[in-house]
């Protein structure tokens, strides 16, 4: 999500007017520091939901003073309930079906009876790996029937099985088949806006793991600027494609480089462990 920020999200943000924003998956806080920073400028509002979040809270609430910021420690389905409302949310959490599914489902209740004000919602994770493949973090916090088959191994490009010669995310849980039903961050999305009754506008930009934008189409009748500037950042059908071609050719040294490294890591490690061998040996 930190690459869209100039791009995509700090745009629209100026467009509404948003000082209210929900950022549900932190980890490390490069997107959060962000945020921050633009909440500080227009005395904004910031939630943050992540169970176990790598950032130094202390450090942001000193150095942005003029927002009122929360963190959750918490799953963003026990928190969004509870959450105040917000122009913007974020979503880059748990990258699997039912976990997106259900944050989107919690949304749309909060804004059932008054849809014009539906927060745009940016969304990270759509495209590969994780668009039509479920991936958990800690599986037995997801109900037994929304579960796929899944274990750690790495995952290729193309293919629909994993691998356990790869090493590109082996140490997550992975769902072992991609593709079929309730499998993916982009399938929860899609299935959301299939059953929802409120008109949605949804925009995909395949770079970077894949951007969403889901936008209310009575928001955007509210706000022609909006409308004028998802319709200018609009990807067509052979656009899309091209940009998707390069995302592959990006994920291929991705997950080359990714290999490389931890082959160089494996031997830097054997070599190590065989030197107070080779030290007795020289005595």
């Amino acid at each position: 999500m930190y690459n869209f920020w100039k791009t995509h999200i700090k745009p629209i943000a100026n467009i509404i007017k948003a000082t209210d924003f929900l950022e549900i998956g932190a980890e490390y806080g490069r997107n959060t520091e962000q945020l921050l920073a633009f909440c500080n400028e227009v005395n904004g509002k910031l939630s943050v939901i992540d169970p176990a979040p790598k950032f130094d809270e202390a450090f942001l609430r000193n150095r942005y003073k003029q927002c009122h910021f929360r963190s959750y420690k918490d799953l963003s389905v026990n928190v969004i309930p509870d959450i105040e409302d917000f122009h913007i949310g974020l979503i880059d959490g748990d990258h699997n079906w039912y976990t997106v599914f259900n944050e989107l489902k919690l949304i749309e209740e909060k804004y059932a009876h008054r849809i014009d004000q539906f927060p745009v919602l940016f969304f990270h994770d759509i495209s590969w790996p994780y668009g039509r493949r479920d991936l958990y973090y800690n599986p037995k916090v997801i109900p037994q029937k929304y579960l796929q088959e899944h274990q750690k191994a790495g995952l290729l490009l193309g293919e629909s099985e994993l691998s356990q010669s790869c090493y590109f995310n082996a140490h997550l849980f992975n769902a072992t088949i991609e593709g079929g039903d309730k499998n993916g961050v982009l399938t929860a999305i899609e299935d959301f806006i299939d059953e929802s009754l409120i008109d949605f506008d949804w925009l995909k930009f395949p770079t970077s793991h894949g951007l969403g934008i889901l936008v209310c189409q009575d928001r955007k009748l509210s706000a022609p600027e909006l409308s004028h500037y998802l319709d200018k950042i609009r990807l067509s059908p052979t656009v899309f494609q091209e940009m998707w071609e390069g995302e592959k050719l990006r994920l291929q040294k991705l997950i080359q480089d990714y290999h490389n490294r931890i082959e160089r890591e494996k031997k830097n490690k054997r070599w190590f462990n065989f030197l107070p061998q080779l030290k007795f040996r020289n005595r």
